[in-house]
């Protein structure tokens, strides 16, 4: 896993098509509108079956007494995050000391729990991936307010922010970054887009495409559009 945050990929992007020097940072009064346009990438690529798997860590202050937790972004969840599609590992911490949680606990198991009104520290979780919001479910009652840490994997729709940080899988960071390439090129260059710049976005591309996309007569590449402020690198299926 590759931990990045959006202004990683923009900076790193900026300077991939020699608009910014390496070390130089993205002007303040540019840098949003970058990350407006690298969330519109992420939006064009998710209508054509690309998804980004990211794994990101949230932090929840337990209640005690209550030993389910709806999570996702609708309505008032008690974890308001993007809908977890699986949690990897969990821990809850307590006056420093961290405890793990084992998360792979199926609903079968769950609902073998004799008694699910035990009270103590929660050893054991499942995750409901429920839309809009998944649900997860320990198996004690919390005893304290533990400050409960899961890490999980996501579908990436949009950066939240320059800064947050993100676990890509391999070679996402690749695509991502020789893609805003070519879009800060078109943007930013007189000269309009190189064809290594092309090349490189398209072979990243191709690289991810196995893992997301369907196989049947499925192609993709980057049109690019020269000049100052062009549209360049859209990304298309044939």
């Amino acid at each position: 896993m590759r931990t990045l945050t959006a202004n990683d990929i923009i900076t790193d992007a900026m300077v991939e098509a020699k608009v910014l020097a390496v070390g130089e940072a993205v002007p303040g009064a540019e840098i949003e509108q970058l990350l407006r346009k690298l969330n519109r990438l992420l939006d064009l690529w998710a209508t054509q079956r690309l998804t980004f798997p990211v794994r990101t860590e949230d932090i929840k202050t337990l209640v005690v007494g209550q030993g389910s937790y709806t999570v996702g972004e609708s309505g008032t969840p008690d974890i308001s995050t993007v809908r977890p599609v699986k949690i990897e590992v969990a821990y809850l911490r307590d006056a420093g000391v961290d405890y793990p949680v084992a998360t792979d606990m199926t609903e079968a198991q769950y609902a073998g729990l004799t008694t699910k009104t035990l009270s103590g520290l929660p050893t054991r979780l499942f995750y409901r991936p429920t839309v809009p919001n998944g649900t997860v479910v320990f198996d004690h009652l919390p005893d304290k307010a533990y400050s409960a840490h899961f890490f999980s994997q996501k579908t990436l729709t949009s950066f939240a922010d320059l800064f947050t940080p993100y676990d890509f899988q391999p070679g996402y960071e690749a695509a991502l970054v020789a893609s805003m390439a070519v879009l800060c090129a078109a943007a930013y260059l007189d000269t309009g887009v190189p064809d290594s710049l092309l090349a490189a976005a398209n072979t990243a591309l191709s690289g991810i495409k196995g893992l997301n996309a369907e196989p049947a007569n499925a192609s993709f590449a980057l049109v690019p559009t020269a000049g100052r402020g062009g549209g360049g690198g859209i990304l298309t299926w044939e």
